[in-house]
């Protein structure tokens, strides 16, 4: 099992949104992302942050 985070470093809130507890054996994994959670800004730095359960 694995939590992925998505940062948005220079936005007011920084993490963005969270995943937890996916599965993902199949080797990917499918996602929304949606803009209003860094405010609809037309553009945007994003950081991806994953981290393995143990």
């Amino acid at each position: 099992m694995t939590n992925i985070h998505l940062y948005a470093p220079t936005a007011a809130r920084s993490r963005a949104a969270v995943w937890q507890n996916g599965d993902f054996t199949t080797g990917s994994v499918i996602v929304d992302l949606m803009p209003r959670w860094w405010n609809s800004t037309p553009s945007m730095n994003l950081q991806l942050g994953i981290i393995p359960l143990c």
